[in-house]
């Protein structure tokens, strides 16, 4: 029987602990923005460890990045030991999911040693089949052609398959590309030969190992007890795939999601994933944490008030659970409500936000890295960027040079340092896991914030649902 007296479960909030102590059945938890999901997923697997005689190499947790598996082990570690948290299964899903492919990759007829394509080798491979087949780069834009290739793997659609779909064809037929298809099978023929997977590869590949290989089935499943996938919601049909392939006829799988932040719609996820899981499993548990630990209350009024028209069994209803701040800062404490700022131009929006961040810096003894302005497009990151570095204000990662220790006119050269202590200028995708003192959102305007929606009525609805998502994102940094 669990201990519920357990030392894990000091410090958590009732939502949290309901989470952690919910070893059995497959559990789905909605966390909003700023709600320590991180935390309830760490704890959880530390819970299981300690609660239950299991080899901790039987617990598969799946990322979407390195830098959050690693924080998980770290924090695991400092509950249970660093031994324990060595053996566990934790990592991306490509990271993870190569390292079956190189054991079984007989059963796919590749070489055991393997390689890995970036992008630069893909698009460097795409620009020679382009010219095997003699076809005109300024049509087919390299990138764009890899972008259509991904996603088309993505939704596990191979090479053979492509050409045989006719809904595919005649999307690539109106776009004035006709020829994608050949590329797509030129492109996975020059590969297989050379014995390389791209990135994409990994997961389709890993989808085709577990269906037509019983045995390698078998054996993967086999070894895990508890699955667990953290960002649920941005998965994709082919991840949707491996999850459901590993677990088999086990129902131990315990997600961490929240549809409100589903903004990788461009790269194949499918938030319909999040959204069907009590569907898929019938008889799961959900458990919604929505008590938000980042935010000042008039900040969570507006990120609640984005969702308004959301049906109400889909709302979540996020509350300020740290009332004091972090730090204890005065700014957090007066609670000041979102300002909107009307501007004619960006020269007069961005002379703005520079004097408020020496306003509020002087005021309140901030640091510059307190400071962040997000954006929707990177081509306006480098504006914002420049403009701080005209004004004198340092922006967090660049390169700059220091005063050489002699002083010499001598030194050929000064010291170089990175900028750690500089104002963050990100873009709300880059943005997301991250937090501020202060935010700046710029640029809030039609086809900027939101971005521009093209297609049908169906699909402009489906972005921009997606650039509402987005806008949700970036409010919740503060």
């Amino acid at each position: 029987m669990e201990n519920r007296n357990s030392t894990i479960l000091e410090g958590l909030n009732s939502e949290q602990k309901a989470a952690v102590g919910c070893v059995d059945g497959p559990v789905l938890i909605v966390a909003g923005a700023g709600s320590g999901k991180t935390r309830v997923l760490t704890s959880r697997i530390a819970y299981i460890l300690e609660q239950k005689d299991l080899d901790p190499s039987r617990i598969l947790a799946l990322t979407f990045t390195k830098k959050a598996a690693s924080e998980m082990k770290e924090r695991i570690a400092l509950m249970v030991g660093e031994r324990k948290a060595r053996r566990l299964y934790m990592g991306t899903f490509h990271s993870v999911f190569i390292r079956f492919l190189r054991e079984f990759s007989a059963s796919l007829g590749y070489p055991e040693t393997f390689t890995i394509y970036d992008t630069s080798d893909s698009v460097s491979a795409i620009k020679a089949c382009l010219k095997e087949l003699q076809l005109d780069e300024k049509v087919y834009k390299p990138k764009d052609v890899l972008s259509r290739i991904s996603m088309a793997k993505n939704n596990l659609v191979t090479a053979e398959a492509y050409r045989r779909n006719p809904n595919a064809l005649q999307n690539d037929a109106s776009a004035k590309k006709p020829r994608i298809c050949d590329i797509y099978q030129k492109y996975s023929e020059k590969c297989r030969q050379a014995g390389v997977m791209d990135f994409d590869d990994i997961l389709l590949n890993m989808n085709i190992l577990l269906r037509d290989d019983p045995a390698a089935l078998e054996s993967i499943a086999g070894r895990f007890r508890y699955v667990m996938v953290d960002e649920y919601q941005d998965i994709n049909p082919s991840q949707y795939r491996l999850v459901k392939g590993l677990l088999g006829d086990r129902k131990q799988l315990f997600v961490v999601g929240d549809d409100d932040q589903a903004i990788y719609g461009f790269r194949g996820a499918d938030i319909g994933n999040i959204e069907r899981f009590c569907e898929d499993f019938k008889e799961s548990t959900q458990i919604r944490l929505e008590w938000n630990y980042r935010s000042v209350p008039n900040v969570l009024y507006l990120a609640n008030d984005i969702f308004k028209n959301k049906p109400i069994h889909l709302r979540k209803m996020l509350r300020a659970g740290n009332l004091n701040g972090s730090g204890g800062n005065p700014l957090y404490k007066e609670n000041r409500k979102p300002e909107i700022w009307v501007s004619d131009n960006p020269v007069e929006e961005v002379q703005k936000i520079i004097l408020s961040i020496k306003e509020l810096r002087v005021g309140y003894d901030l640091a510059w890295k307190n400071f962040a302005v997000l954006v929707r497009y990177n081509r306006q990151r480098l504006y914002y960027e420049q403009a701080l570095r005209d004004y004198n204000i340092p922006v967090a990662g660049d390169v700059v040079e220091t005063a050489s220790e002699s002083g010499s006119e001598k030194e050929s050269a000064s010291p170089e340092v990175t900028v750690e202590d500089g104002v963050h200028v990100e873009t709300v995708h880059a943005s997301k896991g991250l937090q501020y003192a202060v935010v700046y959102y710029a640029g809030l305007c039609e086809k900027l914030t939101p971005g521009e929606c093209t297609g049908e009525r169906k699909a402009r609805k489906k972005q921009l649902d997606e650039e509402r998502r987005l806008y949700y994102v970036g409010v919740t940094r503060a």
